[in-house]
């Protein structure tokens, strides 16, 4: 039986492999936004040479794609092309009101919007913004009744919960239908100037709360009766 000698001069630590995992490194994003504000944004995709862009400017009425000197019309297949590179991610629009983000769930509604002039002239007058129920038919329908009401209710109300929204919208138009524009402008300044909080609508009643400044923690609420606010105006 032979015996192995060991080595003195080999150390262990010689041999120990790196265990930790390589650095994820996150490939560069091929979008980038190059202009946004309220209405209007620009989107380009950089691949390689080729560079090709979203443009999308509800403000001038103008949608495109655009490489080099080629302008195309915005379809829902060539929509599905531009973003195939996005994957599960989304281009942030943080300023767009109608559209927070840009994902491929977002294409029909984006096509949708673009192609409808009422939505386009809604997101122009930026009361047309993200959240459930964008297309229910009673908020075009409004809007194409009085654009001047339509906003100052959207200013009023936007900061409450939707159905709060809805309520007072429905106030309001129900006060223009009754009387004119200029009483139901009336009342919704007088909501305004009141600091409140909620406006919901309970069977024929409206429930009104609003919220001292000085004391926040206290509220006041008013059962008002439909027939009580057009007669009081």
């Amino acid at each position: 039986m032979s015996i192995q000698k060991t080595s003195s001069t080999v150390d262990i630590k010689d041999y120990l492999l790196d265990k930790k995992p390589a650095e994820y490194v996150q490939a560069a994003s091929p979008y980038h936004v190059l202009f946004q504000n309220a209405s209007d944004f620009i989107i380009s995709r950089k691949k390689g040479r080729a560079e090709k862009e979203l443009v999308v400017l509800i403000s001038e009425g103008l949608f495109y794609f655009k490489e080099k000197e080629n302008v195309e019309e915005i379809t829902q297949e060539r929509l599905k092309t531009f973003l195939r590179d996005l994957r599960d991610f989304h281009v942030t629009l943080d300023q767009v009101l109608w559209l927070p983000k840009l994902c491929k769930n977002s294409i029909s509604r984006l096509i949708n919007i673009i192609s409808n002039p009422t939505f386009i002239d809604m997101a122009r007058a930026r009361v047309l913004t993200e959240g459930a129920g964008i297309y229910d038919n009673w908020r075009t329908d409004y809007w194409k009744k009085s654009h001047e009401l339509y906003e100052q209710v959207h200013i009023t109300a936007s900061a409450m919960q939707s159905c709060n929204y809805r309520t007072c919208m429905d106030v309001a138009f129900e006060i223009h239908s009754r009387y004119d524009n200029r009483e139901a402008l009336y009342f919704v300044d007088t909501l305004r100037k009141s600091n409140f909080k909620e406006f919901s609508c309970l069977y024929d009643r409206y429930s009104y709360s609003h919220t001292d400044n000085k004391l926040k923690a206290s509220s006041n609420c008013l059962m008002i009766r439909t027939t009580w606010i057009c007669a009081a105006l």
